[in-house]
């Protein structure tokens, strides 16, 4: 057995059809299948809750009542204070997409598109995107601009302190996409690995232990995808805040 191969196999993202629009043709790959039924099935799911308001919150409408007040109340509003409501929509479909597709990709079968650098650093890009954003809508551009270089800084040394607050802000939203891609590849890597342990040993002996071991990771796994969740909106909410707050 490969070992390698396996876990590429169940990893990486392969091509599973494709089809012509426009000249061109478009490759449909697992992850592209996995996102597309994932923002799906949430989108409906949050228009169909959103559709049975009730002065007392029941069943599943409850359950995002507490959804949107756990990321408002514990995410958003300590780094964006009064400014919460203008963005707290990013947020809460940030990590709402963010779960769903980690938690999918624990069911055998499926894949987990966050383990894909290419899905990680989209997201980045749409924090990055929205930093700039609300930088420039709070401060107009030139105020945007200014934010680069602190107060006080020498005439000499503001192109030095402007290039590097830049690439700061690049390397933040870089290190986003990197750590949510290494920890779900790494936890799935380690999930196949003992998973093929028995195979790669040839004794059926090691079985109940490979399994045990198995199912222990998959149970950190699912606290993985929760915590990885959390993470990457709570440090969007952060930059976001130090972007609106940097006057």
């Amino acid at each position: 057995m490969d070992l390698l191969e396996l876990i590429g196999h169940h990893i990486l993202d392969h091509q599973l059809t494709s089809f012509h629009a426009l000249g061109h043709t478009v490759p449909v790959t697992k992850h592209m299948l996995v996102i597309t039924t994932v923002s799906t099935a949430a989108t409906i799911s949050i228009l169909t809750a959103a559709k049975k308001v009730q002065p007392i919150p029941r069943g599943f409408y409850n359950l995002i009542e507490l959804y949107v007040t756990f990321v408002r109340d514990k995410l958003v509003e300590p780094s964006l204070g009064h400014h919460t409501d203008k963005y707290l929509n990013y947020f809460l479909t940030l990590f709402l997409f963010i779960l769903c597709n980690n938690l999918i990709g624990l069911i055998p079968g499926s894949a987990t598109a966050t383990a894909n650098i290419a899905v990680t650093a989209s997201l980045a890009l749409c924090t990055l995107f929205l930093v700039n954003l609300a930088s420039i809508r709070e401060h107009g551009f030139i105020g945007h601009v200014k934010s680069f270089v602190p107060g006080g800084v020498p005439p000499a040394l503001v192109p030095l302190i402007f290039v590097l607050e830049v690439f700061g802000l690049l390397i933040r939203c870089f290190v986003l996409a990197v750590r949510l891609f290494a920890n779900m590849v790494a936890g799935h890597a380690v999930m196949l690995l003992f998973f093929a342990l028995v195979f790669l040993i040839g004794s059926m002996a090691l079985a109940p232990v490979s399994i045990g071991i198995v199912i222990f990771i998959l149970f950190i796994e699912l606290l993985v995808a929760f915590l990885q969740a959390y993470i990457f909106t709570m440090l969007s909410a952060i930059f976001v805040g130090l972007a609106v707050h940097s006057h």
